[in-house]
This record gives C-alpha cells, structure tokens and sequence, in this order.
C-alpha cells in the first residue's frame, strides 16, 4: 500500500504513529467498556451473555491489539457508540495506528465527529491535551492523503466534519504537511 501515497505522507504516518504510542501510553480499559461488551450493548445482550463477550477481550493493553487480525478487522464495527469515555480511549489508539499503517475506515473517522449534544459527547473527556492532538495530526493527515489520492481511506467530507468538530482547535501544527492544511483554529497549547 505504501506506492499508493508519496514517501512524505508514509513519513509523517510514522511520526503521527510515535506520537500516538507516547499519548496513549499507559492508557487502559479498566472499569470501561471493552470491544466485545460494547457488541454486547448494541445487541441488548442479558447481563450473563455480556459478561461472555466481555470474557474475550483478553489483551492486556491496547498494544497487543496491533497485531490482532480478528480485532484488526472489526475496527470499523459499529461498536463505537457503545463505549464510554475509558473505552473510547483505550481503543482510539489501536484505531488510529491502524488507519495510519493503511488500514483506514470510514465508520471510525465518522466516531470521530465530537458531537454537540451527541452520544459522542462524553467519550473525549478522558482524552489529555496531548491525545487530543494526536488525533487532530491524524485526521490532517488522512485529510492530505485523500488530497493526493481521493481513493485513498475515508471521503474529505467526512474527514472534514471530524476534522471541524472540535479537533481542529487541538492542532498544534507539526509534521511535512502543515503548508497543506487549511487554517485551522487554536486550543489548548
């Protein structure tokens, strides 16, 4: 996938990637809803059937689920609704590192719209100044990846409303790309 976009955007993918590990580090699901809980909530599961689907959830940290192929392929599930803050967070980071090694989605950058009043309202509260940024590198990013390639990854219009939502007052600019973007507002330091 790498010949699909130029050399400068897989570089800038690798530096959102560290910043991504560094953000998130430390980041856990304890006392959150877990991936498979959150199918368990779309699905109105009994309590006994939500702790089954809770039971596979076996990672120990949202490092391990890199390189899960079965998670790997859920990421655009429609299990985001479902999470509260600690398992929206928890989880965002494994997204975004998959989306930034080419594995993107549309449904997880539609999570990513901070809703006014929405059910995504809640989920970035836990989010630091810093994972903040993070995410707003990482939707400027795909925004100039689809630039250079609209096939690639998710439509600009929808990676313009996340991007716009709220995650822009967050971007403190960095990384090859910044000439690229248009201008964004400021939050934060």
């Amino acid at each position: 996938m790498s010949g699909e976009i130029s050399e400068k955007l897989w570089r800038e993918a690798r530096a959102v990637e560290a910043l991504v590990f560094e953000a998130f580090k430390g980041v856990t699901r304890e006392g959150g809803v877990s991936w498979h809980e959150a199918y368990a909530i779309d699905f109105s599961l009994t309590d006994e059937e939500s702790d089954l689907e809770r039971a596979k959830d076996r990672e120990q940290s949202w490092e391990e689920l890199l390189n899960d192929v079965k998670w790997r392929d859920q990421v655009g599930d429609w299990y985001w609704p479902f999470f509260d803050a600690i398992g929206f967070s928890y989880y965002l980071a494994p997204a975004l590192i998959h989306s930034l090694r080419g594995g993107g989605d549309e449904f997880f950058i539609y999570a990513l719209g901070i809703g006014k009043g929405g059910y995504q309202t809640g989920w970035f509260e836990l989010c630091t100044p810093q994972q903040r940024h993070v995410v707003a590198r990482f939707l400027r990013w795909q925004l100039v990846c689809n630039a250079e390639l609209p096939r690639w990854g998710v439509e600009r219009q929808q990676l313009m409303i996340a991007y716009r939502s709220g995650w822009d007052e967050w971007d403190l600019g960095g990384g090859e790309m910044e000439e690229l973007m248009p201008k964004r507002r400021r939050n934060g330091g």
